[in-house]
């Protein structure tokens, strides 16, 4: 196994300067939704920007991470230096390192032939998937990026009907799920950027389940409750991550949604909301509060699960103990207080509850750093 110069069909189209700016502020968010982990994109002037890839923009990516050596958690252990670089893949692959030093050959599509026919880029796009669509099970996390791409692309105000003719070419194996995904996203993702979507999609990305959900669950959890103005969007993400993350596929029930934003639970889930919101708003201060998200996400993972009353969490008392508890890790795993305000809560063993483990708490572990997804 190696690279083989033969694999990628690079194809790219001329930018007007319209088109510049569109792909200047693409590769902006890039950057952000990727922690940083990604070459600096978004540092290249607008201006000087010629040219957007359609076909082999990831290959291209890759290669431009090892020329620019850019850090990289796994870097140490493949070229033994913290950072990627051509003269570490030399030693590894001779045809790889060429390809970073001398780049790929690209066909390009001229900006007249786009603008003589705009749904061209998209059709470019779509062929150069297709083997790769084929080969492997299109997720709805990723099904649900693609309608973001399509919303984003035709503008706020597109119409389903639009979306869903745009979608449904590439005849994806979820497609029962995507008007449910598309008012999921529109109602509850985040804004205009879909911001608590692609904090789930980054949190799942660790996950080695990721099981697909069904149209009923997403047409349940995208429905509105029956007070006016209540949204619930943190508990209903935090639902989906358990019920697509954890390793029993029936832990989270299609009764357990109704369960959940039912009028009889509204009290109890609007205060874990409230609760949610203002765990989170103790990161905005830090230095770099998402290195923290991950942690708060699994807090409002256990605070479903204690909402549902899963005997897997039954050892926590409260969704303030365990909040208290994922703090207290924070800080025990060299980061910050972030605050002291639920400290009462503070769950302490006893003689009699020291050594008891559940399936989801092993003996001795944090009850948030051993939470039973994988």
């Amino acid at each position: 196994m190696g690279w083989d110069a033969s694999v990628p069909k690079p194809v790219c189209v001329e930018l007007d300067p319209p088109a510049q700016t569109r792909v200047a502020l693409f590769n902006v968010k890039l950057v952000n939704q990727s922690k940083q982990s990604y070459h600096p994109l978004a540092s290249v002037d607008p201006k000087t920007v010629k040219y957007g890839s359609l076909a082999a923009s990831h290959t291209n990516a890759v290669l431009r991470l090892f020329k620019d050596c850019v850090r990289h958690e796994v870097a140490e252990s493949i070229m033994g230096s913290p950072q990627l670089s051509p003269e570490g893949l030399k030693a590894h692959d001779q045809g790889f390192y060429d390809a970073v030093c001398n780049g790929l050959e690209w066909t390009v599509i001229g900006a007249l032939a786009v603008r003589t026919w705009p749904n061209l880029t998209q059709l470019l796009c779509e062929a150069s998937n297709t083997n790769g669509q084929l080969q492997r099970q299109e997720g709805e996390l990723q099904l649900a990026r693609r309608i973001f791409n399509v919303i984003e692309s035709m503008g706020p105000g597109v119409e389903f009907k639009e979306v869903k003719d745009r979608i449904l070419r590439s005849k994806p194996l979820c497609a029962t799920s995507v008007p449910h995904l598309f008012r999921f996203l529109l109602k509850f993702g985040g804004g205009s950027g879909c911001s608590l979507f692609f904090e789930s999609c980054d949190f799942m990305k660790s996950k080695t389940t990721q099981r697909t959900l069904g149209h009923d669950f997403w047409e349940l959890l995208s429905q509105d409750c029956k007070t006016p103005g209540i949204l619930l969007p943190l508990t209903r993400h935090a639902l989906m991550r358990v019920a697509m993350g954890h390793t029993n596929p029936r832990y989270i029930t299609l009764s357990d949604v109704r369960k959940i934003l039912s009028q009889g639970m509204l009290q109890k889930v609007t205060e874990a909301e409230k609760l949610m919101a203002e765990a989170r708003g103790l990161l905005q201060p830090l230095p770099d509060p998402k290195k923290y998200l991950p942690g708060i996400l699994m807090w409002e993972m256990v605070a479903v699960e204690l909402l549902l009353e899963k005997k897997e969490v039954k050892y926590v008392k409260s969704i303030e103990s365990a909040l208290q508890e994922q703090i207290d890790f924070i800080s025990e795993s060299g980061g910050p207080v972030i605050s002291k305000k639920w400290e009462s809560f503070r769950h302490v063993d006893d003689e009699n509850n020291q050594n008891v483990a559940s399936p989801s708490r092993p003996k001795n572990v944090s009850t948030l750093s051993s939470c039973n997804t994988v």
